[in-house]
């Protein structure tokens, strides 16, 4: 599940991150995928930390370094089931401590969340 476009690209829509889930949703209920959601983590920690920059300025629609991390993480756990929380990897110091804990948190909320709420209404992602 991709993330949003921020602007300035000339797509921007703030309710782009809804539209985007509604469809990766459908779609990925259809052929029984597995759903990595990038977006809603973005959309999470854009929410937490609004001076964050997880796109780049150039264009608003490719993820900065911090933003691949962001997503890195959010695959990671998707992908292997397990928590990213105390993994420690910094991108060879290029993402400070700070910065990669709260990437670590935001990724394991956001999957936690998402396939918790499937599970609740009994949709397969």
């Amino acid at each position: 599940m991709t993330h949003a476009y921020v602007e300035p690209h000339e797509l921007y829509d703030p309710d782009m991150t809804d539209k985007v889930r509604q469809t990766y949703v459908r779609v990925g209920n259809e052929l029984g995928a597995l759903l990595i959601p990038v977006g809603l983590a973005f959309d999470r920690a854009y929410e937490r930390r609004p001076g964050i920059v997880l796109h780049k300025s150039f264009d608003g629609t490719h993820p900065s370094l911090l933003g691949t991390y962001l997503a890195a993480c959010v695959v990671y756990q998707s992908v292997y089931g397990r928590s990213v929380e105390g993994a420690g990897y910094d991108y060879f110091g290029t993402v400070d401590e700070d910065e990669a804990v709260f990437f670590r948190a935001i990724a394991d909320e956001t999957v936690r969340d998402f396939h918790a709420r499937d599970a609740l209404r009994g949709e397969r992602r």
